[in-house]
């Protein structure tokens, strides 16, 4: 992995877009302020950095150096209408993916779905629900008293940043047990 991933509650990431940020070096994008922009997240760029990525059909697509910032947002309490619900947002997802792939083909009259897509992902609250997650990158819900809700602080690279109570369990929940243990060479 190459860029740094933040994941906040949806009503602290709603407010963050409602913002608009830049100061001439950085600027917060996300699908809805550029165009080009093809993930369904926001991201922190650097404008002085160019770098390119690889998805889909896209080609060399160019965009800057980021902080991907990613919304955990709420799911039902009863576990099994969450996991239908998730997948039913990586369905919604992939929808979005296709429309941006194939937007600009002429005769192609297939319909936008960015606001049916966050009607669809904003619907349940952070803050209200015992069950959280986020649909972006790799899948996951989990129950919000495992720490998703309570921060403490860790150094990493001589500066200290807030993280889940709860990073520990997330970690395993994501990449297993041994998460810790760098693959074997040639896995890695």
């Amino acid at each position: 992995d190459d860029d740094v991933d933040v994941f906040m509650p949806l009503e602290d990431y709603q407010k963050l877009l409602k913002i608009h940020y830049s100061n001439g070096i950085h600027k917060m994008v996300d699908w809805n302020t550029e165009n080009s922009f093809y993930q369904p997240f926001a991201r922190l760029v650097d404008t002085r950095t160019v770098i390119y990525e690889y998805y889909f059909d896209l080609g060399d697509y160019r965009t800057n150096v980021g902080i991907d910032i990613l919304p955990i947002r709420g799911f039902p309490d009863d576990i099994q209408e969450a996991n239908k619900l998730k997948y039913e947002n990586v369905r919604l997802r992939n929808e979005w993916f296709f429309y941006y792939i194939a937007r600009n083909i002429k005769g192609l009259n297939i319909v936008d779905p960015r606001n049916k897509i966050e009607d669809e992902i904003y619907r349940f609250s952070f803050d209200k629900s015992r069950n959280v997650g986020t649909v972006n990158l790799v899948p996951w819900i989990a129950p919000k008293s495992h720490g998703y809700d309570e921060y403490i602080e860790l150094e990493f690279e001589k500066e200290k940043f807030k993280v889940i109570a709860g990073y520990d369990e997330h970690l395993k929940l994501l990449y297993g047990e041994n998460y810790m243990e760098l693959p074997l060479v040639g896995q890695r």
